[in-house]
């Protein structure tokens, strides 16, 4: 069952967009690999995806649209 506190890598692999595996190298780690499902799911949406980015920083200098790439960086880092 998913709740709240479910995390984005639990949700896709419910969802059937990636498969487990161990990793060759070292079986302690557990990889987590997209399958065909989850290669057309990005593949549908990399367009639409492309002109929301364009369209959040269209109105920004290079330089802010630098900043701001690097703030969201920190955000995503700050979370995982």
């Amino acid at each position: 069952m998913l709740t709240g506190r479910c995390s984005g890598s639990q949700v896709a692999q419910y969802a059937g967009l990636v498969r487990r595996e161990r990793s060759p190298r070292d079986r302690r780690e557990l990889l987590m690999l997209l399958n065909d499902a989850g290669r057309e799911l990005l593949a549908r949406h990399e367009e639409p995806v492309r002109e929301l980015e364009e369209r959040m920083v269209r109105d920004l200098t290079a330089h802010q649209t630098e900043q701001f790439r690097k703030a969201l960086s920190r955000a995503r880092h700050a979370l995982s």
